[in-house]
């Protein structure tokens, strides 16, 4: 299990052989000898629960910050900005320094942008940018093959759906405006707002006579750019980038199989919507939408070893079962609030 090849002493744990290939670092033992590493517990190995954050907050900034770094894949500046805009991240994080990781150059180099802003803050769900990416691999989950994005424009706030065809768009955004309004609305005691506006581009699946007759009845607004003009929907194309930069790097550092894209888009997308803010803004994409701060100390290592507790009627005491599973993170459950895919 051990791996001491790598010259500076840090201590590697392969996981699975095979098509799994993550490894995780184990922080703060870097330059300490073989013959100091006893026994799992004081080489920092103990199980960990999900919620924990102990163990990150007693660590000194730059291992802060490296262990959130292989959670979140986030750049210094949005791990600084991490202990003033979520509710437990820890605060040796504001003090981190510059992070270099091989993989998110690796999966992310691209030329310098030319930097515009047109950004007005209004209200959540004032309008709303959308547009699809794709085709990809097929999916293992459901052989999906394309990814629907859409935006808010006030805060930034991310939704993604995955589709087999792009024809599905209309209905998954009939779904997108039930969820997005119930979560304006989780906190009022009368529904107060909706959404008001829809912004695509002109693609067919956006201008059938059923997806407009359901915009009419919603009492939503239809925006299109014009055909082959993609800057003139610049928010949707800029989430996409970002999306599927951040779905790159932790698919190249987990080395997991292709086919698990749209776990990794999931997880990209929760992690985006609790660390980025909208431009000139000091609250986060999700606070803006929700009120609450987000927390982010349960977003585990994409890929990660993972232990799951089984159901009580999955073993027997008779044949002294083990009462765990042995599984890879494979993010958070959107649908089920606590729950993780393992």
């Amino acid at each position: 299990m051990r791996d001491d090849e790598s010259g500076d002493g840090t201590l590697m744990l392969p996981f699975v052989d095979g098509s799994w290939t993550y490894e995780w670092n184990i922080v703060g033992i870097a330059g300490l000898p073989d013959t100091n590493l006893p026994e799992p517990r004081a080489r920092g190995l103990g199980i960990h629960r999900p919620t924990t954050a102990s163990h990150i907050a007693a660590l000194p900034s730059e291992a802060a910050a490296a262990a959130m770094h292989r959670r979140l894949h986030a750049g210094v500046e949005r791990l600084r900005r991490l202990p003033s805009c979520t509710a437990d991240a820890p605060p040796s994080l504001a003090k981190a320094r510059d992070i270099g990781c091989d993989a998110s150059i690796t999966a992310n180099a691209t030329r310098a942008a030319h930097p515009s802003s047109r950004y007005e803050p209004t209200y959540p769900g004032r309008l709303v940018h959308a547009d699809i990416a794709g085709p990809f691999r097929g999916s293992l989950r459901g052989g999906s093959r394309y990814l629907l994005v859409l935006v808010d424009d006030h805060s930034r706030f991310k939704s993604v759906y995955f589709l087999k065809r792009k024809s599905e768009a209309p209905a998954c955004i009939r779904k997108f405006v039930a969820s997005f309004t119930a979560l304006l609305n989780r906190k009022q005691a009368q529904p107060t707002a909706v959404v008001g506006a829809l912004h695509t581009d002109n693609a067919g699946e956006f201008t059938s006579r059923e997806f407009t007759e359901f915009l009419d009845e919603s009492l939503i607004t239809a925006t299109a750019c014009p055909p082959h003009v993609h800057a003139l929907n610049g928010v949707a194309e800029r989430a996409i980038r970002t999306i599927m930069e951040l779905t790159r790097a932790t698919i190249h550092a987990s080395g997991a199989p292709i086919g698990f894209w749209d776990y990794a888009v999931d997880h990209a997308v929760d992690i985006l919507n609790r660390t980025t803010c909208p431009p000139e803004s000091t609250q986060t994409s999700y606070e803006l939408v929700t009120g609450d701060a987000p927390r982010v100390m349960s977003i585990l290592p994409w890929g990660c070893r993972t232990y799951a507790v089984k159901p009580r009627v999955a073993y027997s005491k008779t044949n002294i079962d083990t009462h765990a599973w042995v599984g890879q993170m494979l993010g958070r459950s959107c649908f089920s609030p606590g729950a993780y895919h393992v």
